[in-house]
């Protein structure tokens, strides 16, 4: 299993200000169109801003007010085997998979 993350999404309390700032740093938007959601383009992944309840919706878990409850990772894999592979592993060392797996947009 290759380790690699992609994209990086973070819940913020408010996403109009959220998207304001890392357009005025001058980050590249990928779909500018996309409503409850921003998506940026960085180097190597991306950046998603959700409000932190379409976060939490998104992640398959009740919305609560833990700070650490405000990000997700995602695993992109490169065939639809290893995914099982990947969430039988996360699974079997402690995991809880809140969301079933779905195909890249």
């Amino acid at each position: 299993m290759e380790p690699r993350i992609s994209p990086v999404s973070l819940g913020v309390t408010d996403l109009d200000r959220a998207v304001a700032f890392y357009d005025g740093l001058s980050w590249p938007r990928r779909v500018i169109a996309a409503q409850g959601v921003a998506f940026f383009q960085l180097a190597d992944f991306g950046l998603l801003l959700y409000s932190r309840a379409e976060l939490a919706a998104d992640a398959g878990v009740p919305m609560q007010s833990h700070p650490s409850q405000g990000f997700t990772l995602a695993y992109n894999t490169r065939s639809r085997d290893e995914v099982d592979e990947v969430l039988s592993r996360a699974e079997a060392l402690g995991g809880t998979i809140t969301q079933l797996a779905q195909n890249a947009v």
